[in-house]
């Protein structure tokens, strides 16, 4: 679908060619003929008699002199208006260009609204031009970059703290988060602080958990096979939605690496970890995955109030959204229509479902029950920290959570994953009195992310 101001700036692309030529050709055919002209008479009063009237030579000179200063400044007019005529054409596009800009930034390339209505709204009308990238913080803002880029800076990290480079640390943001996030919470400085770079990558907030964790496992590919991290472990921190948004690179890593093995290439469409394309097969989604390569390169994983059982919002969300459309009231109808044109991550959020197969199902009392992890992080170094508001743990307190997740979403893999490793005592922990939107820049959690960042 293309903006107006694509329109407009083709518009004025044509007009200013369109004017440039004709003010051009009007030029040179002018001064041209003048040119032309000037010369003849010029070669006329060389032969013409002497016996002519008095004063005709004279006359003449005259008007060959006027003629060849009308072609001058014809020239230099139209010259002018020429000049002119393109600038103005190219402050008319500049300007184009800006509005182009506020307005994608603003609609296109807004984080809540992509988040919330995700890549277009009733699957028509185009809301987000979010792509899947590494990021580097510029002057204050966010832009993408290549791999390139991010290695380049990487190497010039290095150089600021000779014999303090502790690794590579991904950070993965939720919903209605980027970049930002980690800067603002305090946890960007700590990493610097302990000679760690922090790797930001950003993908469409509204796409489905699945589609983001092969796109991040696209990302994280390209990062392992590029000569400046070919000695570097990754350790990776998330928020929210990216842990979900990690389980599921994780599971797809494991799941390439399984197709491989089995010596079935019609599974695998594309790249290998050396940079080629990761997609999956929809067809290929085993319901246990072994450690892939990514995941053998991954060290410490810590992720923050990732709910992995889902979000009772989104549950509420689903079934008042349903109720509303099978109403007999036409008003009812068109608001029950309008709430379930959520994204479709926030309708994956309903049960934490984070493989392209399980959101395919169209009957979603199915989900309800089932199970969704796949022992994507069973060989990983991994780590739990999350919240909850209410330190009674009755059922009303329990269900609240952290306002936005229940607990018994949050808690999920706590025994089953978590403290079925080494060291069960020191790898959940909970921080009480703080919501889903306080625990990242909460001092605690920077303490605890510290102390796991710094052990061995």
């Amino acid at each position: 679908m293309k903006l107006p101001f694509d329109i407009s700036r083709a518009v004025l692309e044509f007009a200013d060619r369109a004017s440039a030529g004709t003010l051009s050709g009007v030029r040179d055919l002018l001064t041209g003929s003048m040119q032309w002209t000037a010369g003849q008479m010029d070669q006329l009063a060389k032969i013409a008699p002497k016996e002519l009237p008095p004063g005709w030579h004279a006359g003449l000179n005259d008007a060959i002199q006027q003629l060849r200063a009308i072609e001058g400044g014809t020239g230099e007019a139209l010259t002018g208006a020429l000049e002119a005529t393109g600038t103005a054409f190219e402050q008319a596009q500049a300007a184009v260009h800006l509005a182009d800009d506020v307005t994608r930034r603003t609609l296109f390339e807004n984080l809540q609204l992509s988040s919330v209505v995700g890549e277009s709204f009733a699957g028509v009308i185009p809301t987000s031009k979010i792509q899947p990238s590494f990021r580097l913080i510029t002057n204050g803002d966010g832009v993408d970059v290549d791999i390139d880029a991010v290695a380049t800076d990487y190497v010039h990290f290095q150089k600021t703290r000779p014999g303090n480079n502790a690794g590579v640390v991904l950070c993965v943001p939720g919903l209605f988060c980027d970049e930002g996030l980690w800067e603002d919470a305090g946890i960007s400085a700590l990493l610097r602080d302990a000679g760690m770079y922090p790797v930001y990558l950003r993908f469409n907030p509204g796409a489905h958990i699945s589609a983001n964790g092969q796109r991040l496992l696209e990302l994280v590919d390209q990062l392992a096979a590029h000569p400046a991290f070919a000695n570097e472990r990754f350790d990776a921190i998330s928020y929210s939605q990216g842990g979900l948004v990690l389980r599921s690179m994780l599971y797809y890593d494991g799941a390439r690496d399984a197709a491989a093995k089995s010596s079935a290439p019609e599974n695998i469409a594309g790249e290998n970890i050396a940079g080629e394309e990761t997609a999956i097969a929809a067809t290929e989604h085993p319901e246990r995955v072994e450690p892939g390569p990514i995941a053998r390169r991954l060290g410490r994983l810590i992720g923050i109030n990732t709910p992995d059982g889902g979000s009772y919002l989104e549950k509420l969300g689903y079934w008042l959204g349903v109720g509303m459309q099978v109403a007999p009231i036409i008003s009812l109808k068109a608001v029950g229509f309008i709430g379930n044109q959520r994204s479709d991550a926030i309708k994956d959020l309903s049960h934490g479902i984070i493989r392209e197969s399980d959101w395919l199902s169209p009957n979603h009392t199915e989900r309800y029950g089932r199970d969704y992890y796949f022992g994507e992080l069973d060989a990983i170094d991994a780590y739990q920290i999350y919240s909850v508001i209410s330190e009674t743990d009755g059922p009303w307190e329990s269900w609240l959570g952290d306002g936005i997740v229940e607990k018994s979403s949050l808690t999920l893999l706590s025994d089953r994953v978590y403290r079925a490793k080494a060291n069960p005592d020191n790898r959940v922990h909970c921080l009480f009195g703080k919501s889903h939107f306080q625990v990242v820049q909460a001092p605690e959690t920077l303490a605890i992310v510290q102390k796991i960042l710094s052990s061995s």
